[in-house]
């Protein structure tokens, strides 16, 4: 491991300073690394976020999609993404449970979806909780956009580490869906930020209770309506149209 922190420093080191520009994809990180330099890097840098293209969400029926499988009245929450080390669906998991314990009306009305590809202790564990979770396997990148724009709420899960500056990607993509988001992620970080900024809810990955009541909100408030609440300005300037405006300025 000192190897290999060695090396990435030694590569980043001569990145940075043989770069005439440096593209970060949030202010945080942008900060983050600066500050190991001087100010000569401070001037050559600049932060643009991920971006989604709208024209990749056209609904393609020849796409294979559960939503088809369920009553109509069924809301779908799902995660598109991998889970490992910490950040895995143990406390989700519980929250569904109670809820079925305690609210088993709403229980009956409401499916949770995993995608994307798991390694096999991930995969034994979904397969214990098939009754609360249902798992697809992987998809292609095409099939994520597909299934995120006929979703009634989208799930970001993340490990339990608080002030993180990572902005996933994923989290772009479902933007582009226009999706109400519950984040089970740290409270202080660039993913809660965001998620907050969309107009979505962020709740502790280790307070069940917090996801337990949020799921059931989210249900309560969107199920009537099957809309988005979601902050459409600053959902637009995640576009492609907009980001890549702010990239030709950096570059030209």
């Amino acid at each position: 491991m000192g190897l290999e922190r060695y090396l990435n420093k030694k590569i980043e080191n001569e990145v940075i300073n043989n770069s005439d520009k440096i593209i970060y994809t949030s202010e945080e990180t942008r900060k983050l690394v600066n500050k190991k330099y001087d100010f000569s890097v401070d001037t050559k840098s600049y932060s643009i976020p991920h971006c989604f293209d709208k024209n990749l969400y056209v609904f393609n029926r020849t796409i294979y999609d559960t939503k088809n499988s369920y009553p109509e009245d069924v809301f779908i929450f799902r995660y598109i993404g991998k889970f490992y080390g910490r950040r895995n669906p143990n406390t989700l998991s519980k929250a569904i449970k109670k809820i079925k314990k305690n609210r088993p009306e709403i229980f009956k009305k409401i499916v949770f979806e995993v995608y994307g590809q798991q390694n096999l202790y991930i995969k034994f564990k979904l397969f214990i909780l098939k009754d609360l979770i249902k798992y697809f396997g992987p998809i292609s990148y095409l099939s994520s956009l597909n299934l995120m724009k006929t979703s009634d709420c989208l799930l970001i899960i993340d490990a339990p580490f608080s002030n993180s500056v990572f902005f996933p990607s994923k989290l772009v993509d479902y933007m582009g869906a226009n999706k109400f988001v519950l984040g089970i992620t740290p409270l202080k970080g660039t993913a809660s930020d965001i998620i907050k900024e969309m107009g979505g809810i962020v709740v502790d990955p280790n307070n069940i209770e917090a996801i337990y009541n949020s799921i059931i909100k989210i249900y309560n408030n969107l199920n009537k309506k099957k809309g988005s609440k979601n902050n459409e300005s600053y959902l637009n300037i995640h576009s492609s149209v907009d980001v890549s405006k702010k990239l030709y300025k950096i570059l030209f």
